[in-house]
């Protein structure tokens, strides 16, 4: 998955001027105590993979997992470092199969890991990125077994068919419509085949620009997009639908909220 290459300074600029804008009231979130998404969290878990190849995928693993951790402890005993080729593997090994017996979702944009508790309560594997290192710093001093990582949305390095669900929960509205494209292909190969993306954005008639959000030393760029905008990006990235987009009020703003599935058959190849 290749970054985005875009001849529009506007574009860059306005993914910059974005992250600072959320570094700069990251200690605000510390403070908010927010309810999780709890109603978006189960729809994007109602519409992942369920199925006998799921339940034999994950069962494999879990079964696979005591006879990983057997070959570590001999290798421990051996003498073996970290860093011996031996156990690198075996360390690799255990990761994959601990990844398999859990579903596993991305949450993008995932600010100060608000949304983290649902789905660590409902059995998810979970990992958070977010553009804004800022976000982050209160997201691990909040959760500090949790996983996040730093990466912007309009150039995403994700393991490819590493994904159950990919939860785009109010942030793909910060991405600029000529990286929305990218953005999306990368969601899709991030995803199994079957995975599935939840899309929560402001509802509006395709218009975007600077508005000044919570920080009045900042800016943060801000797209309103259709239904209509949206189904076809989507739809160009090989997204399927599975829900009819629901208009849902926040603070004021009408937001569209629907998901999307990579189709099952599709491999990747």
């Amino acid at each position: 998955m290749d970054p985005i290459v875009d001849e529009d300074d506007k574009t860059q600029e306005a993914v910059e001027q974005t992250k600072h804008e959320y570094d700069s009231v990251a200690a605000q979130y510390s403070k908010m105590n927010r309810h999780a998404s709890a109603e978006h969290v189960e729809l994007l878990l109602a519409a992942m993979p369920r199925g006998v190849a799921e339940d034999r995928r994950r069962r494999e693993a879990e079964e696979l997992i005591p006879t990983i951790n057997v070959h570590i402890k001999k290798l421990e005993d051996a003498g073996l470092d970290e860093e011996d080729e031996n156990m690198v593997e075996a360390r690799n090994a255990l990761a994959a199969a601990r990844r398999d017996a859990r579903r596993r979702v991305v949450d993008l944009g995932c600010g100060a890991g608000r949304d983290y508790p649902a789905f660590d309560e409902r059995g998810i594997e979970y990992l958070g990125v977010d553009a804004s290192e800022g976000m982050l710093t209160v997201a691990r001093e909040r959760f500090p077994e949790a996983a996040f990582e730093a990466q912007d949305l309009c150039a995403l390095d994700l393991p490819e068919r590493a994904f159950d669900g990919a939860f785009a929960n109010a942030s793909l509205h910060h991405v600029p419509t000529p990286a929305l494209p990218n953005a999306l292909t990368n969601i899709y190969a991030c995803l199994r085949p079957g995975g599935v993306l939840l899309i929560s954005a402001p509802l509006g008639k395709d218009a975007e620009g600077w508005s000044q959000a919570r920080s009045k030393e900042t800016r943060a760029w801000v797209a309103w997009r259709s239904q209509e905008t949206l189904e076809r990006h989507c739809g160009a990235a090989g997204f399927e639908s599975v829900t009819v987009p629901t208009v849902q009020s926040y603070e004021g703003s009408s937001f569209q909220v629907f998901v999307w599935r990579r189709p099952a058959d599709d491999s990747g190849e």
